[in-house]
């Protein structure tokens, strides 16, 4: 059984401060503990109004209009943070707990005062808000940077598309000329002239023509970046169908057979999901150009859960370890004579897809052929859904 002394001890020395108050709120004991912390005495303190010499003017105000009718309806406080003021004048945050003891059969009625040193939490707490304070400041300065940032690159964006467009189509207007007076040429004195001078007026054409489907394939790829997308069902096989009989009569003295999975559909632009499809689908009639028996497939995979779109050819194939350049414009991984074209197509493909919010891929082996693939998502990114009929 511990001694009254220890009892005593005990309260003193506490690692907190204790005050006990009559319900008059006066003062009639207070620990070691809260005298060291504030200076006080026990003569200066004993027999005042507790809350008149320990708390500032706001606490009071705080104590009188929130915590005393807690106390009166539950005979406790919640956590109370105020600042203690001390004997010298200054403050000291703590955090008090108000207990109501007595008041069953005639006990006297009286208040326990707990006091716990808040310094360091109060502290942290500032230093906690400051932080909160600072990144929102920078969260805010960094949203405004970013949407300034945005502006910037959209209007940049929207003035290289304006430039772009308009000087390909300048260039298309005069590289046109250009080979209608080859034409003129050719067709008003073609029998005057020396057979290199009708050789140069061919090359002329040539160059004049790849100049044309350069620029051709320019503006599409400007435009896959700045068109909006009005997404709908698509029917990819019949799309499919379409571009390889196109291709077919386009180059009636080859015979290359494909096969087409029925009833495949993707969620997308039907005017770039056509440009992309066209694209890959040359590139599968080009580069089986030198197969005896050129064959392309188209079918679907899936992957998780995505439904995966595949074109396979079993033409001239590549290297794997160049499949990162496949994508980038003018970049060609065979001679022209295997691949002809402006280099622009695949870059096409891949901004397309990207739109969409999708991915392309491809593999291959040399002297294997190729396989690409592609994925769109359910809903694209930016996209306006095309309504139903």
């Amino acid at each position: 059984m511990i001694d009254p002394e220890s009892l005593e001890d005990l309260y003193e020395q506490a690692p907190v401060g204790y005050l006990t108050v009559t319900a008059e709120e006066m003062i009639f004991r207070v620990n070691k503990t809260l005298l060291q912390w504030t200076g006080w005495k026990v003569e200066e303190l004993v027999g005042r109004k507790w809350y008149e010499v320990l708390l500032t003017p706001a606490g009071r105000a705080y104590l009188q209009s929130s915590v005393d009718p807690l106390v009166e309806l539950q005979d406790h406080s919640r956590e109370i943070a105020v600042d203690c003021v001390c004997a010298d004048g200054e403050r000291l945050p703590v955090l008090m707990y108000i207990v109501r003891k007595g008041g069953s059969q005639g006990a006297p009625v009286f208040h326990r005062i707990t006091v716990v040193e808040a310094t360091e939490r109060r502290s942290y707490e500032r230093r906690l808000l400051e932080a909160k304070q600072a990144a929102e400041h920078a969260s805010r300065s960094l949203h405004a940077l970013i949407t300034d940032l945005q502006e910037r690159v959209q209007t940049a964006n929207e003035a290289l598309n304006a430039f772009s467009h308009g000087s390909s189509h300048l260039l298309k207007d005069h590289v046109r000329r250009v080979l209608a007076f080859s034409h003129a040429l050719s067709d008003d004195c073609g029998d005057q002239l020396h057979p290199k001078g009708r050789a140069y007026l061919e090359r002329i054409d040539q160059e004049g023509r790849a100049m044309s489907d350069l620029i051709e394939a320019l503006l599409q790829l400007s435009n896959s970046a700045r068109v909006e997308l009005r997404r709908e069902t698509v029917d990819v096989s019949t799309l499919a169908e379409k571009i390889l009989r196109d291709l077919a009569a386009r180059e009636p003295a080859r015979r290359v057979s494909w096969t087409i999975e029925p009833a495949l559909t993707l969620f997308a632009d039907a005017h770039l999901l056509k440009c992309a499809l066209r694209h890959l689908l040359e590139n599968a009639w080009k580069f089986t150009a030198h197969t005896p028996e050129p064959s392309i497939r188209l079918y679907s995979q899936t992957d998780g859960d995505r439904q995966l779109i595949c074109i396979t050819d079993n033409g001239v194939g590549f290297e794997l370890q160049n499949a990162f350049r496949l994508f980038r414009p003018f970049q060609k991984l065979h001679r022209v004579e295997v691949s002809p074209g402006a280099g622009i197509g695949l870059a096409t493909v891949q901004r397309i897809i990207r739109r969409h919010g999708g991915a392309v891929d491809a593999t291959a082996a040399p002297g294997e052929g190729a396989t690409f693939r592609f994925w769109l998502p359910d809903e694209g990114l930016g996209a306006v859904r095309v309504a139903d009929p």
